[in-house]
């Protein structure tokens, strides 16, 4: 390696190393929890590397254990990581600037409005379909969130200064 590379890559690790205060705690826990749950050191470490967020990992164990099907399982998954969809709502405006194509695997934008109706619809279904088994209410109350914000975005009043 050259000279530029190690000091940058010492720098970026320097960067990153508060970001470990977080990290391991988390990897502890989830660590424990998936082989306190019965999966082997191998299997957690394989769902560490495999299941992009930590709190989809959690979501998911008590399905497992309960040996529940594959596709609610994905589901689950799938659902608790939509979170970043909303995320990505609040760094919309940062991106604006971008051209149609740099913005193309980032997201619809969504707009205030969009998120608060998407949240209320989400509530509305969490209350209704609590006694769902296997957890199939909570996927039910965020699919309802992200369609009912999807539709507000896409054909509630456009926001001021755009036609």
């Amino acid at each position: 390696m050259q000279r530029e590379q190690i000091s940058a890559l010492r720098d970026g690790a320097l960067a990153a190393a508060s970001l470990l205060v977080g990290i391991v705690p988390w990897g502890i826990v989830a660590g424990v929890a998936m082989v306190s749950a019965g999966l082997s050191r191998a299997e957690a470490v394989g769902m560490s590397l495999l299941v992009f967020a930590g709190s989809a990992q959690l979501a998911v164990l008590p399905l497992l254990i309960a040996k529940a099907p594959l596709w609610v399982m994905y589901a689950t998954a799938l659902v608790v990581n939509l979170r970043y969809v909303i995320y990505s709502a609040v760094l919309a405006p940062y991106f604006e600037h971008l051209s149609r194509p740099w913005r193309a695997l980032l997201m619809p934008l969504l707009f205030d409005r969009a998120v608060t109706w998407g949240a209320i619809a989400a509530g509305g279904v969490a209350l209704v379909a609590t006694k769902l088994p296997l957890n199939l209410g909570l996927l039910a109350a965020i699919a309802a969130g992200v369609a009912v914000g999807l539709a507000v975005a896409r054909f509630g009043a456009p926001r001021a200064g755009r036609g």
